[in-house]
């Protein structure tokens, strides 16, 4: 598809909200969804601390909203949220001729959205698989798997390239997928008290 006209802002929104000026948009939740353990600001929504087992890097990342406790205390930068299937990518592979409300709804969809190490997301860009992959190798087939679900049920081409990618390493014998691949976790962990240690436990998901 011709890769011009594109703008991310107008053409895909920003995060959804869950409700009319409530604050408790797309960004926050998925914080919520994919931290191991967190604290919340006093809205009830927002993340003010929290752990990240960060699957693209295998590293574990102690996250602090900019503003808390005050304004510029902290690093929220060090954990952004990743599509999967970057919404450049979805532009140029066929989002260009869609009606706006579906661009939202993949730039909001949680099964296109991680949170990731920061400099990893911006690394990746707007590169697919045949281009870009996460740095932990234990996690690749899984993330192979989540983008092509998402190429999938959003009916969107890529290059020959990118699907050969796709296709080489989702028929590799190291990659074992369990029975269901892509999994958007049910709830979000319960909020803990206190300031988490850098150095948790990680749960099995």
């Amino acid at each position: 598809a011709p890769t011009t006209g594109y703008n991310r802002t107008r053409d895909f929104g920003g995060w959804a909200s869950a409700g009319s000026g409530s604050g408790n948009d797309v960004r926050q939740q998925t914080l919520r969804r994919d931290f191991v353990s967190y604290t919340l600001r006093a809205d009830g929504y927002t993340v003010a601390t929290g752990i990240l087992d960060d699957a693209y890097t295998g590293t574990v990342i102690d996250f602090q909203h900019s503003n808390h406790p005050t304004t510029g205390a902290g690093n929220s930068s060090a954990v952004q949220i990743d599509h999967v299937v970057p919404l450049k990518a979805a532009w140029d592979g066929g989002a260009s001729v869609w009606e706006r409300a579906q661009r939202v709804a993949i730039a909001n969809d949680p099964v296109n959205l991680f949170a990731s190490q920061g400099s990893a997301n911006a690394s990746k860009g707007e590169k697919l698989y045949g281009a870009w992959k996460p740095a932990n190798p234990e996690f690749q087939c899984q993330y192979a798997a989540q983008m092509t679900f998402v190429l999938d049920k959003y009916d969107l081409t890529v290059l020959v390239s990118d699907r050969a990618a796709l296709v080489a390493v989702l028929s590799s014998d190291d990659c074992e997928l369990p029975e269901a691949a892509v999994v958007v976790p049910s709830s979000s962990p319960t909020p803990t008290t206190g300031t988490p240690s850098s150095s948790p436990t990680p749960t099995t998901p």
